[in-house]
């Protein structure tokens, strides 16, 4: 037993290869093959069935379906050939923004510390250290005096105490802008040369046609990724969606009709607005939910999986 009682998603993220960088949380080919094996094969349903066994009410206990997030080029080089090999289709949540020629900095920052810093502890310690030049540190002591890294994102084992420490700090206690801020004048000296990185790092258009035509099941993941989608007021909301579906559905000629939400947040006004959009199987980044409503979709991140495999 993977789970008690619930069907639910499998969530990936990055790969890495000789191509891709082999960053915090990205896994192989091999390691993916591992994962599917140790859940076995024929417990994974095709999205198609999955999502229309979860529409009837009819999944059966440990009937899994393997999720894709970010539309990330890595994906499509390393997994893809993995279920292609295997005949297995998946969900594959697509934010848009980099479809249009942006750099969306959350990504761009994850592979600049990736390639710049030979450990994650590493980049830590340069963040804290810049941004303790800025005025918000002051801010930043406060909030933190009384936090526990423990009692923080507890769902996710994996995250060591400074992954949790800069999580909290970037999601709850900065706002966007300062942490752009900061962030940007780490990479000033990089050489990290950002036009470059969109093919490297996102699928582009003809990747997300390709995949429908192979019988996957596109689906929403707002328009730039915010991190904290539920901050957002309901027009911003609606635009990141109403922005995101339209551009996904004019690629693949029909309406979306699935999502997950980014970071895990969202809120009441997140789930009428995706109705209203039409949208009818959502998914969360956790299992922590009791009831789930089929836009709550329960996902288990593939790290938890990876640590029970002997």
């Amino acid at each position: 037993m993977l789970t008690p009682n619930i069907p639910y998603g499998i969530m990936f993220h990055h790969f890495f290869n000789d191509e891709h960088p082999k960053g915090q949380g990205a896994i192989s080919a091999n390691q993916l093959r591992k994962i599917i094996n140790f859940i076995g094969r024929e417990n994974i349903l095709s999205a198609d069935e999955w999502m229309n066994r979860r529409l009837t009410d009819s999944l059966e206990e440990n009937q899994i379906c393997l999720t894709f997030d970010d539309g990330l080029r890595c994906q499509y080089d390393v997994a893809l050939p993995v279920l292609e090999d295997l005949g297995i289709t998946a969900f594959w949540m697509v934010y848009s923004s980099s479809l249009l020629g942006t750099c969306e900095r959350l990504e761009l920052y994850r592979y600049y510390r990736t390639v710049k810093f030979a450990h994650t502890k590493d980049f830590y310690e340069s963040f804290f250290t810049t941004i303790k030049e800025d005025e918000v540190y002051k801010n930043i002591l406060e909030a933190m005096e009384n936090f526990n890294p423990k009692s923080y994102l507890q769902e996710y084992s994996f995250y060591s105490d400074q992954d949790r420490e800069f999580r909290y700090i970037r999601d709850n206690v900065i706002n966007t802008q300062t942490y752009f801020k900061i962030m940007d004048k780490m990479l000033e000296d990089s050489g990290i040369i950002t036009e470059k990185l969109i093919k490297k790092l996102w699928m582009d258009n003809s990747c997300i046609q390709n995949l429908h035509k192979k019988n996957h099941k596109i689906g929403l993941h707002t328009h730039t990724h915010p991190t904290r989608v539920d901050l957002l007021t309901e027009s911003e909301q609606f635009k990141e969606y109403k922005t995101n579906f339209m551009h996904l559905s004019n690629l693949i000629n029909q309406p979306i009709k699935a999502m997950s939400h980014p970071c895990n947040r969202y809120n009441k006004k997140t789930l009428e607005l995706l109705k209203k959009l039409g949208i009818v199987i959502g998914f969360r980044a956790n299992l922590e939910q009791i009831k789930y409503t089929t836009l709550e979709c329960p996902r288990n991140d593939h790290m938890h999986i990876l640590k029970m495999i002997p």
